[in-house]
């Protein structure tokens, strides 16, 4: 005697997310992330003391002001830049009224990268009086940061 076995199929739903996950419907998921997103780019940005930078205002920005400026090089896809987002932000608040700290998307502003031959990210410039005077490459910490504005 051969017995069939037989499989109880389970919904592709369940196969595609986690079961934690398919007690909420897609707009609810959909405003979960919205949420997660504003929250990363509104905490870098909400004190508005990282200056978000150009192709088109970084010489006004940077380059004409005098004393030295912190340029943060960063790109959306990057992963040690999200974490990197938050030193650069606390490094912007307590250097706020001394020195000036800008952002610049790598891909969003191509010119100002090749002009300062930014091929990797993270990076940061530290440029006084139009000239680079110190770099940093890769993740650093808020205290090698700071190290550039000595």
């Amino acid at each position: 005697m051969v017995t069939k076995l037989t499989r109880k199929r389970t919904p592709i739903a369940l196969l595609l997310f986690p079961l934690s996950l398919t007690q909420f419907s897609c707009g609810e998921m959909e405003g979960m992330k919205k949420k997660d997103s504003e929250r990363s780019m509104s905490s870098i940005l909400s004190s508005h003391r990282l200056i978000d930078l150009s192709d088109f205002n970084f010489e006004s920005e940077i380059i004409l002001q005098s004393g030295r400026s912190l340029v943060y090089f960063n790109a959306s896809w990057c992963t040690p830049c999200k974490s990197m987002n938050f030193v650069m932000d606390q490094v912007a608040n307590e250097t706020f009224g001394k020195n000036k700290v800008g952002l610049v998307n790598k891909d969003e502003s191509p010119v100002v990268a090749q002009r300062y031959g930014i091929t990797s990210v993270p990076t940061v410039l530290a440029i006084e009086n139009g000239e680079v005077v110190g770099q940093l490459s890769g993740y650093s910490t808020k205290s090698k940061v700071l190290s550039l504005l000595e």
